[in-house]
């Protein structure tokens, strides 16, 4: 007694095609948006202002309207809210300054603002949403040296960093995307892979199924 296994045929619309394709592409897309390539920050010469803060934040508007106006081309946002490396520099400059006797409080708030000199300098640290622009435009014409000076208004004092130190902080400033960013994303991607086969097999076993 002979058997005939029947062939099963997969059939795959063009409306399937454009399901799988968009699925992709939004899949990508969300984590673009969730974690951003990493992007050299340029340091020129002349003060330079790097922001932690918020999206939400209720200084972030109007530090933009200001930076944008009296510094344009030489600021820059790392938005905690929007972007996961921001949130490791963050921590590791937190872990940085704690030996500088900073209140964890102040080294904890946003917005935070660095001001870096011809790339080699920091010269202040500024804590809050000050929006005076002659306050940020002493603060800026501030001559580097050892002695970082701390704002949080109406109170300031000075931290002692040595050069190496300031380098050191602004190199963790420098990189956008540090490491366990991007192997984040790679992660994020593997998995994503990973289901996406899943469910095209998944998906090719309905269709056997349907078509038998």
């Amino acid at each position: 007694m002979s058997t005939t296994k029947r062939k099963r045929t997969v059939t795959i619309t063009i409306n399937d095609l454009l399901q799988i394709v968009l699925i992709v592409i939004g899949a990508i897309v969300l984590i673009y948006e969730l974690f951003p390539p990493p992007v050299e920050v340029s340091f020129g010469s002349g003060a330079h202002l790097y922001v932690f803060g918020a999206s939400t934040g209720p200084y972030y508007r109007s530090l933009e309207k200001l930076f944008s106006e009296e510094y344009a081309n030489r600021y820059y946002f790392c938005m905690l809210d929007k972007d996961y490396s921001c949130k490791i520099k963050k921590a590791e400059i937190v872990e940085l300054l704690t030996s500088k006797y900073i209140s964890n409080f102040y080294l904890k708030s946003i917005p935070q603002t660095f001001v870096v000199v011809d790339g080699k300098y920091v010269t202040a640290i500024v804590i809050g949403g000050i929006t005076d622009p002659e306050f940020w435009e002493n603060v800026t014409r501030r001559e580097p040296g050892e002695f970082v000076l701390i704002v949080s208004h109406p109170f300031t004092s000075e931290i002692y960093m040595t050069y190496e130190e300031q380098m050191k902080l602004i190199n963790i400033l420098k990189t956008h995307g540090i490491l366990e960013g991007n192997l984040l994303i790679y992660l994020l991607l593997a998995v994503f892979v990973a289901c996406s086969i899943v469910t095209w097999y998944v998906f090719l076993e309905k269709k056997e199924t349907s078509s038998s």
